[in-house]
């Protein structure tokens, strides 16, 4: 895609810094997520994991897929999810959001937050 913009990578610990909690509580959402009990959930331009980490948590038998254009950004999602006992429950893509490698109807939940 031309004139791609993606999140700088050198910004990542901005990601996860505890101001983000008082704009942007990861909670909210993720409550509103499991109440629906999906059993597939992807979360696009993941970063490194605010809302998918605490999505495997909460739904210990559901699959949750991170997809992120930028490796830097999964290999720390990768250290995140093995911190918080989560590595074998997150799945990582590296694509872009225009074309997902995914099958039609293979999740019941896509989250994009502050993506575009």
């Amino acid at each position: 895609m031309s004139g791609e913009r993606r999140f700088p990578p050198e910004k990542i610990a901005s990601l996860d810094a505890p101001e983000r909690e008082l704009h942007q509580p990861a909670a909210p959402l993720v409550d509103l997520v499991a109440a629906w009990g999906p059993r597939a959930i992807l979360d696009l331009g993941v970063g490194t994991g605010y809302f998918a980490l605490p999505l495997c948590a909460r739904l210990p038998g559901a699959r949750v897929i991170g997809l992120d254009a930028e490796a830097r950004m999964l290999e720390a999602l990768a250290g995140r999810a093995e911190a918080a006992g989560c590595a074998g429950a997150l799945e990582s893509i590296e694509a872009g959001a225009e074309l997902i490698p995914l099958p039609d109807s293979s999740v019941d939940v896509v989250l994009m937050v502050n993506l575009y």
